[in-house]
């Protein structure tokens, strides 16, 4: 049985692409402990590469062969390319065999990569960022029949606008949760730091993103110009709200995007990338040490995208920090109790600031809760656990599908 990655080298949440090495950006690689694990306590490492599949932009990857990027691509992230078995048939791949690929930025789009729906092994398939081209991504899927659906929330289950528009798909999504990196540790004393509340996270104005209708079902469903309207709230009303929140939430891009066409020259869109690279890069949420600043607070937030938690919610409570966030299934269906293992609050600024003063007032009870709630983060949210615990039910998953079929 070969659990098999599907062009992980593209993105950068599977590690860090040659793209983001070569230029330097800064990029979250969520979901590199799953390659991690499986380089460490499997023999090879499997990976089905499309010959179109660079990170690097076009006018560029034409110069550089594909076989070359894998190459680099594992030394950069310590991964033996000896170890690294390449796919490139669909006929390669047994009955007995998992395929495993993200969607976002290459089944949402109108030119996706063609996989028999009549396969026999197993089709897995995270949706992370399902929010992008939704219409799209789910008209792409139902061509596929995937056999599992993979999100950090059971989206069948607690989200109607993902069952709206993936009405083929009528079971729970798998759920796997954020892990954190290891960087991410206590070691500030509790009560050496400051009693009140930690705001983080970056902000979005979709509409600066809605050019090629990347949002469009999000906002006639919605009717929001962002995907973490909470995170907008706060954000809009800091100083009003500084007695109990600092925040450190910030727009993603001061300058809106710039966006490149097929008739472009090169150094027009040599510019462009360039360009909005750095803006990125120049972001302030990266301009300071979030682990620090987890250690600093004795309480944070950081606003749930609508439909999915934030991957800072289980960084922060690594770093013994207390967790606010919205009483809701999403946390609830992992294990986590409110007000047990993080505060839970019902959405509302009002409701947030009222539980974020309370528990100004009873330090003893938010300490409570930061210390379960860091218990049960390394506990349950590490990479390894978390990586094997999904391997082992996909496996089992798979072994149904080939009795029953």
């Amino acid at each position: 049985m070969k659990f098999i990655f599907f062009n992980p080298h593209k993105s950068a949440f599977f590690g860090i692409t040659l793209l983001n090495f070569v230029s330097r950006i800064h990029s979250t690689t969520r979901y590199k402990y799953l390659i991690d694990y499986f380089k460490t306590n499997h023999q090879h490492l499997y990976l089905f590469v499309t010959p179109s599949s660079s990170s690097l932009p076009e006018y560029i990857s034409r110069y550089v062969p594909i076989k070359f990027e894998i190459f680099l691509w594992a030394i950069i992230n310590k991964i033996n390319p000896f170890k690294i078995r390449l796919i490139k048939n669909f006929n390669q791949i047994t009955k007995k065999d998992i395929f495993f690929s993200l969607t976002l930025r290459t089944f949402d789009n109108n030119s996706p990569p063609s996989i028999p729906s009549t396969s026999q092994f197993l089709k897995v398939f995270h949706i992370t960022h399902f929010n992008n081209f939704t219409s799209v991504l789910a008209k792409n899927l139902k061509k596929i029949n995937p056999d599992i659906l993979v999100a950090e929330n059971n989206l069948y289950k607690n989200v109607l606008y993902f069952k709206k528009h993936f009405d083929f798909y009528r079971k729970n999504v798998y759920t796997l949760p954020y892990v954190y990196e290891h960087r991410f540790n206590s070691h500030l004393p509790y009560g050496q730091r400051l009693n009140k509340c930690l705001a983080t996270g970056s902000l979005v104005n979709i509409k600066n993103l809605n050019d090629s209708g990347q949002f469009k079902d999000f906002e006639d469903y919605y009717h929001l110009d962002s995907l973490t309207p909470f995170r907008k709230t706060i954000y809009e009303n800091k100083s009003k709200i500084k007695k109990y929140i600092d925040s450190s939430i910030s727009p993603v891009f001061e300058h809106k995007p710039k966006y490149s066409s097929q008739k472009d020259s090169f150094l027009t869109k040599l510019v462009n990338s360039l360009y909005n690279g750095i803006s990125l890069s120049k972001h302030k949420y990266f301009k300071f040490d979030i682990v620090e600043k987890y250690n600093q607070y004795k309480m944070f937030i950081i606003p749930e995208e609508i439909g999915l938690p934030s991957v800072g919610f289980v960084e922060g409570m690594a770093c013994g920090c207390a967790y606010v966030g919205k009483t809701d299934p999403m946390y609830t269906d992992l294990g986590l109790k409110p007000n047990v293992h993080y505060v839970g609050y019902d959405g509302s600024l009002k409701n947030l600031l009222a539980k974020i003063a309370y528990y100004q007032n009873h330090p003893k009870k938010l300490e409570k809760i930061a210390h379960a709630g860091h218990k049960f983060v390394t506990q349950k949210f590490n990479g390894s656990i978390v990586a094997k615990t999904f391997y082992k039910d996909i496996r089992s998953l798979s072994k149904t599908k080939k009795n029953n079929g």
